[in-house]
């Protein structure tokens, strides 16, 4: 079954009606993970990971890791489907940050990326966030529970929490007019790794310049100094 197929399956065009719980089970049982190891993913089901499979609705951060274990971007489908009306700011974070090191004796090199690890959840604080947003407009705490449609005691609330639900994230977008799933967790996952490209390249040191030749359709050049090399 396509990825694409997988996704209609589980969601229609009324967002109460799509269910991230169902979705995962299906792309679980497909790739042979074990809700065990999904209990291991989200600790607070670790007794009870079956629990999953019927939540409609889930936590942001919690959305994160399991895509990363399952290496599938849930929160990329739903953001396409339901918030592709909003704009985005433009990250200061590149969505494809890797690193490469070289052993100049051997001529090899080691890639490293953020694939699979969830280690930017620990910077976003969501109500922050959007509190900071909500300064910029001018609109104070009675003005956003007019907006979302809830008290101010609820809205102080929101901005005490780190994370909050993905269908809550598409009402708070669309009052502020900003994908926030795109800005602030999209924005960082790279579950697609670029790391391929590099699986034939051709290495080559001339001098203080490293070339990647082949590297998928084009080559890259790269200067570098040695460590005792004063600047």
């Amino acid at each position: 079954m396509k990825d694409n197929d997988l996704l209609n399956e589980h969601r229609n065009d009324s967002i109460e009606d799509f269910h991230f719980g169902k979705m995962i089970e299906t792309v679980a049982r497909r790739k042979n993970i074990s809700p065990k190891q999904l209990g291991e993913t989200i600790y607070r089901y670790q007794y009870n990971p079956v629990k999953i499979f019927k939540l409609d609705d889930m936590d942001a951060e919690d959305v994160v890791k399991i895509s990363y274990l399952l290496e599938y971007h849930f929160l990329d489908e739903f953001s396409k489907k339901y918030l592709s009306h909003l704009p985005r700011i433009k990250s200061k974070c590149s969505s494809e940050k890797y690193a490469i090191t070289f052993n100049i004796k051997t001529r090899s090199y080691d890639l490293h990326g953020n694939t699979g690890k969830c280690d930017f959840l620990k910077n976003i604080n969501f109500g922050l966030y959007i509190k900071e947003l909500a300064k910029q407009k001018g609109w104070k705490e009675k003005k956003m529970g007019e907006l979302l449609n809830c008290s101010q005691s609820t809205v102080s609330d929101l901005y005490g929490r780190k994370s909050i639900k993905v269908k809550k994230m598409v009402q708070i977008s669309n009052v502020f007019q900003l994908n926030l799933i795109a800005e602030l967790y999209l924005s960082q996952m790279m579950i697609d790794t670029p790391f391929k490209i590099f699986d034939q390249c051709r290495l080559s040191i001339i001098g203080n310049t490293i070339f990647l030749e082949k590297l998928g359709d084009k080559n890259i050049s790269l200067q570098f100094r040695p460590k005792d090399e004063k600047e």
